[in-house]
């Protein structure tokens, strides 16, 4: 059996300051307020399908299955199918009749092993389970919280409340995310499970006032809280809420809750420090796509002892570089400088956007939506010739063409309006008002802030065409062409700008998300990128985490993290519950340090390794010469 012993805390500065905890967002950066966009979600019907997707789940079902602690014989063993979960008592036939109206046809590999261990009888395990990204975790967790709290009846009388301004919220259930979306996002999937229940849940985060947030406690009793963990501990210092009657701990991505510099001494504080019942008294569930030994060693502060925990692993593990992604098709592009980088990235998503057109008119579509968005999509790659054109000749021909291009998509522009469609009008620029080369602005177009203020554009590259707002959100292909979302990732606030600004100046759907921003900018952000058949969004790692966007089918990474398992989080943007996804990276000389967890992670999951990654690889590590900046 594995040791997990350890200390809380490895230094930071999180906690308490002047009697308030402050969230910590990690390494965040800064946006512009987004625009309302026209619906364009999923229907409910194509949600549940894509949830209930055979193939995707056959995908997972061969993954090894790696099982410590108690036995099987002592928890049943895994499930076959929601039927098999119903004869054996593990499910009611009611929740089972919600997870299939839901589209969850079968249980996930991750769920077949979870669901009993969580659910035997009188919560006698404590549970770590370590799955690739996309695999189904957060139903693996949810189904069975929501089982235990059906079982258990109206428990009102224990929990005496009276609505109002001193109401106190005293939740079963607490589930703790490291971030606000993934607990908003999480907070979704219960009202799911929790249709036609009396039961309640409430999502807590900061962001928004503590007054504001208690509300919502004072109107019912609150049956399970979702919520980050500095803002759980306001609440309970602030009188709003109490954990005395919590009986199950749900710590999802626990790796980063558990020892991220600054979130782990916030979760010691609210596992050991507040009123929650000792871990004995409790039942404590790990997830995370990714546990290192570290990590491992210090759930033994939050476990119970033998026998009374299963540790569960599915897929082809490396102890820190995490699970199997060797369904997401991944590759590495050697790019020595940011200018490079940005032809290279700007050039990939024109060909994403050129391919999905192509596709569609192949299959006979000339639908007038289609013609704009091919004219867009001729725009998109006539500007980046334009900023990759040196001068002289090349850059006139350029010139001529990107305008060209511009006058089509005008002109079609003028008949999505005139027909009816949802091209928007362009706003005249000022008199007199010119581009950073001193051309005269087009409609709709405004000086680029960046070139304004610094002299230079993403990266230094000179800026060629001023950034308009966000264009409008493309509209579906039809014709059979699925929608397309890129996530793109940058370890840098005004990078991420900057991209975003030039993304938009050559015609791309583009926004960016970060810690940093306003509460309500962030879920405008996520909202508005899930209405659009094609978009970009650029963010960085606090989307890197849980966030599940439906058929974000590239993820980029236009800088490198310092982490190998940050890598595997941020590619499991793509590639959800099985489904294909491609992954692209680009890599300099300043990310040799991770040259040789790459290659490792590239053959435990059967990817091509670049020869010029191996050679990387074999490199010894450089050696500072001291007295530069710490």
């Amino acid at each position: 059996e594995r040791s997990r012993s350890c200390s809380w805390g490895r230094g930071g500065n999180a906690g308490k300051a002047n009697g308030k905890v402050r969230e910590k967002t990690g390494k965040e950066e800064a946006a512009q307020g987004p625009e309302s966009t026209p619906a364009m979600e999923d229907t409910e019907e194509e949600v549940k399908k894509k949830r209930g997707d055979e193939g995707r789940l056959e995908q997972m079902d061969d993954l090894p299955v790696e099982i410590e602690g108690a036995e099987a014989d002592r928890w049943g063993g895994p499930l076959l199918s929601w039927e098999d979960a119903e004869k054996r008592k593990v499910l009611s036939p009611e929740l089972v009749a919600v997870l299939q109206r839901e589209g969850l046809k079968r249980p996930t590999q991750v769920q077949r092993h979870v669901l009993p261990v969580v659910l035997h009888k009188n919560r006698y395990f404590d549970l770590v389970a370590s799955a690739e990204t996309g695999s189904g975790k957060t139903f693996a967790f949810l189904i069975p919280i929501v089982q235990q709290l059906l079982s258990q009846g109206d428990m009102s009388m224990m929990r005496p409340f009276f609505p109002g301004t001193s109401a106190q919220g005293m939740p079963l259930v607490m589930l703790a995310s490291p971030t606000r979306e993934l607990a908003i996002q999480t907070d979704k999937e219960v009202q799911l499970l929790l249709k036609d229940t009396k039961l309640r849940s409430a999502c807590v985060y900061g962001g928004e006032p503590v007054k504001v947030q208690g509300q919502k406690l004072q109107e019912k009793q609150t049956d399970i809280i979702c919520g980050t963990p500095a803002r759980i501990l306001d609440l309970i210092d602030a009188g709003r809420l109490s954990l005395s009657f919590v009986q199950t701990v749900v710590i999802d991505e626990a790796d980063q809750m558990l020892e991220q510099q600054g979130l782990d001494r916030v979760m010691g504080e609210l596992l050991t420090g507040r009123d929650l019942a000792e871990k004995n008294a409790r039942q404590t569930l790990l997830f995370s796509a990714t546990l290192a030994p570290a990590v491992e060693e210090i759930c033994r502060k939050v476990l119970r002892e033998e026998p009374h925990y299963v540790y569960v692993r599915i897929g082809n593990y490396d102890d820190v570089k995490g699970g199997s992604v060797a369904h997401i098709k991944q590759s590495l592009v050697w790019a020595p400088d940011d200018n490079t980088r940005m032809q290279l990235f700007c050039r990939a998503v024109a060909d994403i956007h050129a391919r999905r057109i192509r596709e569609a008119q192949s299959k006979g579509g000339n639908s007038l939506t289609l013609r704009y968005e091919a004219a867009r999509a001729g725009q998109i790659a006539a500007n980046n010739s334009l900023a990759a054109a040196d001068g002289g000749g090349d850059f006139r021909r350029a010139e001529q063409d990107a305008q060209a291009a511009a006058r089509k998509v005008a002109d079609l522009e003028e008949e999505l309006r005139k027909s009816g469609g949802s091209a928007a009008p362009l706003a005249p620029p000022q008199p007199g008002s010119t581009n950073s080369l001193g051309m005269p602005l087009r409609p709709g177009q405004r000086p680029c802030e960046y070139f304004m203020r610094t002299g230079s554009c993403a990266f230094g590259m000179k800026c060629m065409w001023d950034h308009p707002e966000r264009p409008p959100p493309s509209k579906p292909l039809g014709a059979g062409v699925p929608p397309c979302r890129v996530v793109v990732f940058s370890n840098r606030r005004i990078q991420a700008e900057q991209v975003t600004a030039m993304l938009r100046g050559r015609g791309f759907y583009a926004d960016h998300l970060h810690g940093k921003m306003e509460q309500w900018q962030r879920e405008e952000v996520v909202s508005s990128f899930q209405k659009t058949d094609f978009g970009v969004l650029i963010a960085t790692n606090v989307a890197a985490r849980g966030l599940d966007f439906d058929d974000t089918r590239y993820v980029f990474q236009l800088d490198l993290p310092t982490a190998i398992d940050v890598y595997t989080h941020r590619i499991g943007r793509t590639g959800r519950i099985g489904n294909e996804g491609t992954a692209v990276a680009y890599m300099g000389h300043k990310d040799a340090a991770l040259a040789k967890p790459l290659a490792e992670l590239f053959k435990l999951n059967s990817q091509d390794v670049p020869s010029w990654l191996e050679q990387l690889a074999e490199q010894p590590p450089a050696q500072g010469k001291g007295g530069g900046r710490k």
